[in-house]
C-alpha cells in the first residue's frame, strides 16, 4: 500500500470490476435499462487502498475547507435532514427580510456514471490537492475495465467515464466535482 502512495499508482489488477446488475426499487416494470443499476464488485485490497486514499484526501479537504457549507450529499454529519433544515432557515430569513425566494432542485441522472475524469482532476487541482494524491486518484480512475456475465455470455469493456458504482472513493469525488455548482452566485 505504501508503494502505491509513493508511486501514485493504483494497480491495474485492482481496477477490474465484476458488474452486478440490480433492479432499482419501486419500479412498476423492469422492461427498460433505466430500471437497473450497475454495481461494481471490486477486489478487497482495492477497497482497502480506496479507503486509505479517501482518509488522506478527506483530511486535506476538511483542513482546507474544500467543500461548500451548502454541500450535504455524501458528507459525514450531513444528510437530507440537514439540507432541508438549511433550506427552511434560508427561506425563513428571506421571508423576514421581505425578499423573494426561488429554489432550484437538481437531480443529475446517472451522476457517478457520467463523471468526467478530467473535470474531477481539475477540481482537485483547483483546490491544491497534493500532487501525489491527484496522480493516485487519476491512476484509480484510468484504465478501468468492467466484466459483465449473463448465463453463458460474457463481455469485458473498458470504462473511460465515471466513478465506479459501489466504490469507496466515488461519493467523495462526486462531491468535489459538483461543489463548484453550489458556489455559483446568482444575481438577486
Amino acid at each position: 500500500m505504501n508503494a502505491c502512495f509513493s508511486l501514485s499508482y493504483f494497480p491495474m489488477c485492482w481496477k477490474a470490476a465484476k458488474v452486478v446488475i440490480i433492479g432499482k426499487p419501486n419500479k412498476p416494470a423492469y422492461d427498460s435499462l433505466n430500471c437497473f443499476r450497475p454495481i461494481s464488485v471490486i477486489n478487497t485490497l482495492a477497497k482497502v487502498l480506496e479507503k486509505l486514499i479517501l482518509s488522506r484526501v478527506r483530511w486535506v479537504a476538511s483542513t482546507h475547507q474544500w467543500l461548500s457549507p451548502s454541500q450535504h450529499g455524501f458528507i459525514q454529519g450531513r444528510s437530507t435532514e440537514s439540507a432541508a433544515h438549511s433550506l427552511i432557515s434560508f427561506c425563513e430569513s428571506s421571508n423576514l427580510a421581505k425578499c423573494t425566494t426561488a429554489c432550484a432542485f437538481l437531480d443529475i441522472k446517472s451522476a457517478f456514471d457520467a463523471a468526467w475524469h478530467p473535470a474531477i482532476i481539475s477540481a482537485l487541482d483547483s483546490r491544491n490537492c497534493p500532487r501525489y494524491l491527484t496522480q493516485l486518484i487519476l491512476s484509480f480512475l484510468s484504465d478501468r475495465t468492467a466484466f459483465f456475465s449473463l448465463n453463458e455470455s460474457s463481455l469485458t469493456v473498458n470504462v473511460g467515464l465515471g466513478c465506479p458504482q459501489g466504490g469507496v472513493l466515488s461519493p467523495f469525488l462526486w462531491s468535489v466535482l459538483i461543489d463548484d455548482v453550489l458556489r455559483l452566485c446568482f444575481p438577486p
